[in-house]
């Protein structure tokens, strides 16, 4: 008898601790959205639209950025391109001011200074929104174009973490730019 509610007890806890799971996965779907073009990759909620943004850059210029978006009530998720043509093909100076922009929607709750590959600056963040809702959000600059992963959703919400980590930078011939030889690919821009 004590065998047998151990072993109830030992499934009840199995079941408590991988119901999350069974749940998520039964009612969140993803699209692995690849855009060779703008040369990411990303995991949104759904196949994403696409638009043109305004950008205002540290020097004040207004520039067209490509906003790659999902909007579900309230909830926002969004990968915007900018093309900066004229400076650095690897600015850390252009991913600190996005980071920045980042810091003033509300309580930065951690940031982490990474690096997607050695020479590609970047910052992986999560703010407590000024409207009490989360923002997860990383960019990174590669080849003349900054990547800001934004999504603004109710706390708790997994596509916000899928599509905050789920970024992956490409080169011109839709390879990934992460090699994982430990080479520097921001080298090869110089």
């Amino acid at each position: 008898m004590r065998a047998a509610l151990i072993s109830s007890a030992y499934f009840l806890i199995a079941l408590f601790l991988a119901l999350p799971v069974l749940v998520l996965a039964q009612t969140e779907t993803q699209v692995v959205y690849r855009n060779n073009e703008y040369r990411f990759q990303a995991i949104f909620p759904e196949e994403p639209m696409a638009r043109d943004i305004s950008y205002m850059t540290e020097d004040g210029e207004s520039v067209t950025a490509r906003q790659f978006y999902v909007e579900r009530g309230t909830n926002l998720y969004h990968v915007n391109v900018v093309n900066l043509p004229d400076g650095p093909a690897v600015d850390g100076n252009a991913v600190e001011y996005a980071a920045e922009q980042m810091r003033q929607l509300g309580e930065v709750r951690f940031q982490f200074e990474v690096a997607y590959d050695p020479g590609i600056p970047g910052w992986l963040m999560s703010i407590a929104h000024n409207d009490g809702r989360q923002v997860r959000s990383t960019i990174y600059m590669w080849d003349h174009n900054l990547y800001i992963v934004e999504a603004i959703t109710a706390l708790g919400d997994t596509a916000a973490l899928m599509l905050d980590q789920s970024i992956f930078l490409l080169n011109a011939d839709g390879t990934d730019v992460d090699t994982g030889t430990g080479n520097t690919p921001a080298d090869a821009l110089e």
